[in-house]
Parts: structure tokens; C-alpha cells; sequence
């Protein structure tokens, strides 16, 4: 984590002020996602094995990773 906020100090400057203060409309939807992901995917998994599981979990996953804005 501690590379990252060197990273945006040196690229970006960001007024940290005001990420202080945008900070929980931030947090709410990741915690939110992170929850949900976890909960489809366990539900998911109890009707399927886990040889068809695990290419749908990889796929979701780099499509998030891949789906980012330029």
C-alpha cells in the first residue's frame, strides 16, 4: 500500500484533503463488490464442479483486471 501513495505523490500531487474526504464514498461500493463477488461466486459454486468453476473465477477476474480506464 505504502508504494502506492509514494506513486501518486510523485505522478499525480493529489490534494490529500480532499481524498480524506471522499474516502468513504470510495470504500462503501469496494466493500460492497468485494462482498458480493464472494457470495455469487460461493453460491455459484454449489451447483457447479470445480473443474467448470475455476475457468469461469479466472475469467472474472482478468476481465476486472482488464477492464480498467485508459
Amino acid at each position: 500500500m505504502v508504494p502506492l501513495f509514494v506513486l501518486a505523490q510523485l505522478g499525480e500531487r493529489p490534494d490529500w484533503r480532499v481524498v480524506a474526504r471522499s474516502w468513504p464514498r470510495v470504500l462503501l461500493p469496494a466493500v460492497f463488490g468485494f462482498v458480493a463477488y464472494n457470495y455469487l461466486l460461493h453460491t455459484a459454486l454449489q451447483y457447479t464442479d470445480a473443474v467448470n468453476a475455476s475457468p469461469t473465477s479466472s475469467c472474472m477476474v482478468g476481465g476486472a483486471t482488464l477492464d480498467r480506464d485508459r
